[in-house]
C-alpha cells in the first residue's frame, strides 16, 4: 500500500498564526456538538491544532489563545486549564468513535463477522478524518491527570467491548476461530488507528479503499471463516 504523505507546515517557515475561522475549519466537525457555541468550537480547534503540532507539554495557554485569535482571559472563560482541554478533546474523540462504531454495527447484516467487519471499516475511515485528534490520544494520553486518564480508559474499554462482543459471538457460532478475542480487538484497533499517522487526502488510495485492505487484514487476524 502506498499513499501520498504531506506533512504539516504550520509553524515551519510560514505564519503559525491564522484567523479563528481558518482554525475552526481545519478540525473535523465530528469533534463538535450542536450545542457548542462559536467560542467552544474555536478554542477546541485551536487546542487540537497547537497541541498536535507542539505536544501537550510544549504548548502554552498563550499559544492556544493566539491560534484562536483571542485573549488568554477570554479563553479561560471556556476552559480552565490545558488539562481540561486535552481531556475534552480525548473524551470527544472517544464519543465520536463509539457512536461511529455503533452506527456501523447496527446497519450491518446480522451476523458477528459482518458486524465486526463493519466496525473495523468505520474505525479506519474515521481515522482518516481525525488524524490530529488520534495523534493526541496516542501521544499525549499519559499527560492527563490520573482521574481524567481513568475516564478515557473507561470510554476506551466501552469501545473495545463493542468489538469483543461480536468476536465472542463469532466464536460461539464458529464464524471466527481465534480463541483470544480481547487480544485480537486490541491488535486490530491499534493497527487500524495507525492509519491516522500517515494518511493524507489526495493520496493513491481513498479512505474506503484503505478500509477494504485493513478489513482483509483484520478478518485474517480473527481467523474468520466467512465466505
Amino acid at each position: 500500500m502506498s499513499a501520498k504523505v504531506e506533512r504539516s507546515t504550520w509553524g515551519r517557515g510560514g505564519s503559525s498564526h491564522r484567523t479563528s475561522g481558518d482554525v475552526e475549519a481545519s478540525v473535523s466537525p465530528l469533534m463538535f456538538t450542536p450545542e457548542d457555541g462559536p467560542g467552544i468550537r474555536i478554542v477546541l480547534s485551536a487546542a487540537i491544532e497547537t497541541m498536535s503540532d507542539k505536544g501537550f507539554h510544549g504548548t502554552s495557554i498563550r499559544d492556544i489563545a493566539e491560534r484562536a485569535d483571542m485573549s488568554v482571559s477570554s479563553m479561560y472563560h471556556y476552559f480552565g486549564s490545558k488539562q481540561d482541554l486535552l481531556h475534552e478533546i480525548l473524551r470527544r474523540g472517544m464519543v465520536a468513535l463509539t457512536a461511529n462504531a455503533r452506527a456501523a454495527r447496527d446497519t450491518a447484516p446480522p451476523d458477528p463477522v459482518a458486524r465486526f467487519d463493519a466496525m473495523v471499516r468505520a474505525h479506519v475511515v474515521l481515522h482518516t478524518q481525525i488524524p490530529r485528534e488520534s495523534l493526541l490520544t496516542n501521544r499525549d494520553f499519559f499527560s492527563l491527570s490520573p482521574d481524567r486518564r481513568q475516564d478515557i480508559i473507561n470510554k476506551r474499554d466501552e469501545y473495545e467491548a463493542l468489538f469483543t462482543s461480536e468476536l465472542q459471538a463469532g466464536l460461539r457460532d464458529g464464524s471466527c476461530r481465534f480463541p483470544h478475542p480481547a487480544e485480537a480487538v486490541r491488535a486490530v484497533i491499534a493497527m487500524c488507528s495507525a492509519v491516522g499517522t500517515w494518511y493524507r487526502p489526495g493520496g493513491e488510495l481513498s479512505p474506503d479503499q484503505i478500509a477494504d485492505r485493513y478489513s482483509r487484514l483484520a478478518l485474517s487476524m480473527i481467523e474468520s471463516v466467512r465466505g
